[in-house]
């Protein structure tokens, strides 16, 4: 799970399939009924890309975006070239 820490009381996380907008807020204990603090769920996006978009509408810039953007781009493009020598080596193994 990656946290990215937009304020104090703000923060951007994932999660298996989703990434949450969280903000610091506080709460009645269940129990004991004391004031704590507590990340409650604010928002939610399907991908880090659009998570970002929506937070810059917000004026909301995290000081690591080009380079976590970057880093995404890397991804999708070894993922994607890890899927062609996959089919590549299943023709193979058909030819042969």
């Amino acid at each position: 799970m990656f946290i990215f820490k937009i304020s104090d009381s703000e923060r951007l996380i994932s999660t298996p399939r989703t990434w949450e907008w969280q903000k610091l807020q506080m709460r009645k204990h269940r129990v004991t009924k004391e004031l704590i603090e507590d990340w409650q769920f604010y928002k939610n996006y399907l991908s880090i890309e659009s998570a970002l978009k929506d937070l810059a509408e917000h004026k909301i810039r995290l000081s690591d975006e080009r380079l976590i953007l970057e880093a995404i781009q890397d991804v999708k493009k070894l993922i994607e070239r890890l899927g062609k020598s996959i089919t590549d080596i299943q023709k193979g193994n058909q030819d042969a």
